[in-house]
């Protein structure tokens, strides 16, 4: 699962290291990929990298929904991690009397099989199925990474399996911008 977490940079450290809090714990995420991240930021950090800043109501919101799935799953609610969207849309279709939402998170390549599930949903009629999604793309993190001076890049490794996905189009302005 790809989850990115809202964090606030509390203290800015030489060779784009950063200091963030999260639920009181302080902990060190690269600004690699976010260099115009400043103190007092809110930014999303996913996998010890900052990748996108927030506004401070994004941020609580996020994190405000975050503790009340957390408080809801201990007060006993049936929140859980499942492997395929169609094992969220079978759980719907076995309990017709309760909503289910699948929280869709992933990059270019799990789109496809979230939308095949909503399609399915929608030819079965199933009306207690709903799709939060909160995908990423590929493409705007290498530009990121490409806007950098400080960094020095010879060449980039891209999910085949993404490509197959999107096409060669998304990423064209690395050869037209970045020469």
């Amino acid at each position: 699962m790809c989850l990115a977490v809202p964090t606030k940079i509390v203290k800015i450290e030489k060779d784009q290291i950063a200091e963030v809090v999260l639920s009181g714990v302080r902990m060190k995420v690269s600004l690699a990929l976010l260099p115009e991240a400043k103190l007092g930021d809110y930014v999303l950090v996913h996998v010890g990298y900052a990748i996108n800043i927030l506004s401070e109501e994004e941020a609580k919101e996020t994190l405000k929904l975050l503790s009340e799935l957390e408080k809801e799953k201990a007060d006993g609610k049936n929140i859980r991690v499942i492997y395929s969207p169609i094992d969220a849309l079978n759980l719907a279709k076995e309990n017709p009397e309760k909503d289910f939402v699948l929280f869709g998170v992933g990059f270019e390549t799990t789109t496809p099989m979230i939308a095949h599930t909503i399609k399915v949903a929608s030819k079965k009629r199933i009306k207690n199925f709903y799709v939060y999604s909160v995908h990423k793309l590929i493409p705007p993190a290498l530009k990121v990474l490409v806007k950098d001076e400080n960094i020095k890049i010879n060449g980039f490794l891209c999910p085949g399996h993404v490509s197959v996905i999107i096409g060669s189009n998304p990423y064209e302005f690395i050869a037209r911008d970045y020469k």
